[in-house]
């Protein structure tokens, strides 16, 4: 068969590391070959990495995204790039503001254009939603739409009746796996952008239910975000905060301090913090929304609280503070890491495009 092209043309956060991981992934497999942009913050990494990547042109700023002589720049590229690879299917690993701009020419080599829909609506406090229309216009347009989970997939479903999205996974990234004491305090993370829809606020109020009955904790919050409305209660828990943006090589480091992450979301499509404590052999707590409940075996990899509140997540930490239960779990993670694993994912979609 004819090479399949991964693309993405984003600069930074988890799918730039998606892409790292999964270039490593497929670095001996002479059908994969990787078009990201010129301004990949994992740009030396993917150089490194062993796979065919070609970088394509792109933008420092979001205001020179639609600079018309750039998208020129980036249609010529992709067209040379197409004809000279003459893929059998073009893979978005996410959609992109120029994805619209390269349509004609995946289909005019004969190439499946695939796309993958991370999300079908924006979130509240999240600017990128002001495009998610936008992307998710485009992909609704590809010969194969591809989610993460099976809440997406239902979401477009339910709105586009005569659209047919196929639902995956979110693969576990890699991650240095590091060991979890079997004494101690129970060190729990909140870390990603700390935005109104991600639920800062029911992780403080579970962390401070779970010490009122007994629980010895200790808590740990990462990202850029407004904080301000809950930075007293955090003091009051002996927090550690790290208010800003975190590179990847600083949340392995965090993640290795931690035993357990929280994803308390009011509402999610999936969640690549779940995923990236996978990989580091770390269980989750998550609420009952979105895609969130897919990424977890109850009981096995992590819990789903029983409702959105402070009272479940505490229920929930409560649990996770018997060592034994935390061990078990963080076994049971490491024995599933393979079918978790970004080749199983790329298999996955091999599949689904080939059929």
């Amino acid at each position: 068969m004819r090479p399949i092209i991964w693309s993405y043309l984003g600069r930074r956060g988890a799918l730039a590391r998606f892409t790292l991981d999964l270039a490593r992934a497929l670095a001996a497999d002479k059908s994969a070959i990787f078009v990201v942009s010129e301004h990949n913050e994992r740009a030396a990494e993917l150089r490194s990495s062993g796979a065919e990547v070609h970088f394509a042109p792109g933008f420092a700023t979001p205001i020179a995204g639609m600079n018309p002589h750039l998208i020129l720049r980036s249609r010529r590229f992709f067209r040379e790039v197409l004809g000279q690879v003459r893929p059998y299917a073009v893979v978005e690993l996410m959609g992109h503001v120029w994805s619209p701009f390269v349509e004609d020419l995946i289909r005019e080599v004969g190439a499946k254009r695939t796309a993958i829909l991370h999300d079908f609506r924006g979130h509240p406090g999240d600017l990128s939603g002001l495009f998610t229309s936008w992307i998710g216009a485009s992909a609704f347009r590809s010969d194969l739409l591809l989610t993460l989970s099976r809440a997406v997939a239902y979401d477009i479903v339910t709105a586009r009746p005569k659209l047919r999205p196929e639902a995956l996974f979110h693969p576990w990234f890699q991650a240095p796996l590091t060991p979890i004491p079997q004494h101690g305090p129970l060190r729990m993370l909140f870390v990603g952008r700390l935005l109104q829809y991600r639920g800062l606020d029911l992780f403080v109020e579970g962390a401070e239910l779970a010490r009122e009955r007994g629980v010895d904790l200790r808590v740990g919050v990462f990202g850029a975000g407004n904080i301000s409305q809950l930075r007293g209660r955090l003091e009051a828990l002996g927090a550690e905060v790290v208010n800003r943006w975190l590179k990847d090589d600083e949340l392995d480091a965090v993640l290795a301090r931690y035993d357990l992450v929280l994803a308390t979301h009011r509402e999610a499509s999936q969640s690549g913090v779940v995923a990236l404590g996978a990989g580091a052999g770390r269980p989750a707590i998550v609420t009952p929304v979105g895609g969130l409940p897919e990424q977890i075996s109850q009981g096995q990899t992590g819990l789903v609280a029983r409702s959105l509140e402070g009272a479940a997540i505490a229920d929930a930490i409560v649990q996770f503070s018997d060592r034994a239960f935390l061990a078990r779990c963080h076994q049971e993670i490491q024995s599933r890491a393979a079918q978790w694993s970004m080749r199983a994912f790329a298999e996955a979609v091999s599949r689904a495009v080939r059929a």
